[in-house]
């Protein structure tokens, strides 16, 4: 019970702060259509676009009877200011497993065989399978760069205020099947 305590105030913790950064962070119009940087976030294999939605979630459409579905293990979520003055880097580590579910919902739990609690909401941002918003919150695209049976990275470059910015991402693996 401890551990799971730990976990939970590790998540929240996590929570909070990336709430803290989506509402500090503002909206670009300006119609600048350079690449988005993501310096330091891990990139990899990329599978083909028509597989993008059953190699995250385990399932290829919304119909949950056709398949297992994927929990990742959790292994970082990070965060690194740049040109932010005195601001500190940090990274959260092995906050247990996430399940993209179908439906748009996204599921954690603290062990393998815990019981999955609603985190969050999550959806591709446009036909092309490339990012994806989390949380709810259409005003941050998350750009996927790894994606493949054994791992999913994605990340995002978010100006706070002034030349600062945060680049975060979260890195999940060593997927498992649950029915």
């Amino acid at each position: 019970m401890k551990m799971y305590l730990q976990n939970s105030k590790l998540l929240m913790i996590l929570f909070i702060s990336l709430t803290m950064i989506m509402s500090c962070s503002k909206d670009d119009d300006s119609g600048n259509t350079d690449p988005v940087t993501l310096d330091g976030v891990p990139t990899g294999e990329i599978v083909a676009r028509n597989l993008s939605n059953e190699t995250l979630t385990g399932f290829s459409s919304s119909n949950r009877n056709e398949g297992s579905q994927k929990w990742w293990t959790h292994i970082t979520s990070d965060f690194n200011y740049v040109d932010c003055g005195d601001d500190q880097d940090f990274s959260v580590e092995d906050l247990g497993y996430y399940a993209f579910y179908p439906d748009g919902t996204m599921h954690s739990k603290s062990s393998i065989d815990g019981t999955p609690n609603y985190l969050q909401e999550w959806e591709w941002t446009d036909s092309n399978l490339t990012a994806i918003y989390v949380r709810g919150d259409t005003s941050v695209a998350f750009t996927v760069t790894y994606l493949n049976d054994d791992n999913a990275v994605y990340g995002a470059n978010q100006s706070l205020s002034g030349p600062c910015s945060i680049i975060s991402y979260e890195q999940l693996g060593d997927p498992h099947y649950v029915d």
